[in-house]
């Protein structure tokens, strides 16, 4: 099996875009690229980003107005939130937005290890151990969403490596075209490197 930096889990029609990960995981330039393919996103001087905390707000204290209202303002539209770290909050909540789509950002345990490297081994290994750990949480409330809405991991080493690839899997489980904008949008080309 081949890396291509995406797997669908379970793909279906989607119009709601939730982004999840862990801190840290890339969760931020997957929003660019599925703005970039069309889905409304908030942008860093935008009022949606206000909008984005309200809702997390509202799914994390079960707030079940507040979210049906924020979902009536985006009905018919193709739009999406992130919030890394809560997978576990927003599952219980699907059923109340309409045709949504998780997206999970994961990140490769062995590079954040060596990432770490230059601090201490024992930092490192930890920080492995830990991202391992948050990995696995990670799959086992993915694979437990997939019963109800469709689902696509991605790979943040890969959507840096393999962009092109890693951005057509994103357009083709959002349903949508793949962009050379959104090429872009994950980070720019004179720092983007090849694996």
């Amino acid at each position: 099996m081949i890396n291509r930096g995406t797997i669908a889990l379970k793909n279906g029609l989607v119009k709601t875009v939730i982004v999840t990960g862990t801190g840290r995981c890339g969760t931020t330039a997957v929003c660019r690229v599925c703005g970039s393919l069309g889905f409304l996103w908030p942008e860093v001087k935008d009022e949606r980003i206000q909008e984005c905390r309200i809702l997390a707000d509202a799914i994390a204290c079960n707030n079940v107005g507040v979210i049906k209202a924020m979902v009536k303002k985006y009905s018919g539209q193709m739009w999406g939130w992130k919030r890394p770290g809560f997978i576990r909050a927003i599952i219980p909540q699907l059923s109340l937005f309409e045709l949504p789509g998780l997206i999970v950002v994961m990140r490769d345990t062995v590079a954040t290890t060596t990432s770490h490297l230059s601090k201490s081994a024992d930092e490192a290994v930890n920080v492995g151990i830990e991202m391992a750990r948050q990995n696995y949480e990670l799959m086992v409330m993915s694979h437990s969403a997939a019963h109800a809405v469709p689902v696509l991991l991605v790979s943040y080493e890969q959507l840096l490596a393999n962009t092109e690839e890693a951005i057509n899997g994103l357009a083709g489980f959002l349903g949508v075209p793949p962009s050379m904008d959104a090429v872009a949008q994950v980070i720019p080309k004179d720092v983007r490197y090849y694996g």
